[in-house]
C-alpha cells in the first residue's frame, strides 16, 4: 500500500509509464520527455500516451521487441505496415462523429507502421517502450 492517495492527471498532456514490476507513474509531456525517452533516461517497458491526430505521421516506426496496442477512440485512420513482405494497410474508422465506436488493432512487433489520417480524431496506445525504432518515409 502507498502512502499517498491516487490523484487525477489530465491524459492529455502526459503519458504514462510503467514498469515490468507493475509501477506506473504519470509524466508530463514536456520538452524534455521525448529527448530523454529516446535517450533512455526514462525507460518505461510500457508506455500510453493519448493523441491527438492530425495529420499523416512523418516517418516510420518499429517496435522490435514488443508488439503496441491502438485503441482509436474517435476518426479515421489508414494504418499502412511493412512486414518485410511489402506495404498493406487497414482502416480505423470509429463511424459519425456524434456517436464513436472505438476501435482497436495489435500491431505486431518487429512490424514497420505509419499512420495516414482521414477524419482527425484521438488515439490511445500502449507501446513497448523498450527499443523503439525509426525510419524516414
Amino acid at each position: 500500500m502507498t502512502d499517498t492517495a491516487p490523484t487525477p492527471f489530465p491524459f492529455r498532456g502526459h503519458a504514462l509509464v510503467a514498469s515490468g514490476d507493475g509501477q506506473a507513474t504519470a509524466l508530463p509531456l514536456d520538452d524534455t520527455f521525448w529527448p530523454s525517452l529516446m535517450a533512455g533516461r526514462i525507460a518505461p517497458d510500457w508506455l500510453m500516451l493519448l493523441s491527438d491526430m492530425a495529420r499523416d505521421m512523418g516517418h516510420w516506426e518499429m517496435h522490435p521487441d514488443g508488439d503496441e496496442i491502438f485503441c482509436l477512440l474517435s476518426g479515421h485512420l489508414i494504418v499502412v505496415m511493412d512486414d518485410g513482405a511489402g506495404e498493406h494497410s487497414v482502416e480505423m474508422d470509429t463511424g459519425p462523429a456524434d456517436a464513436p465506436v472505438p476501435q482497436g488493432l495489435v500491431m505486431p512487433r518487429g512490424t514497420w507502421h505509419r499512420f495516414e489520417v482521414r477524419r482527425p480524431g484521438r488515439l490511445l496506445f500502449l507501446t513497448w517502450g523498450k527499443d523503439t525504432r525509426h525510419r524516414p518515409l
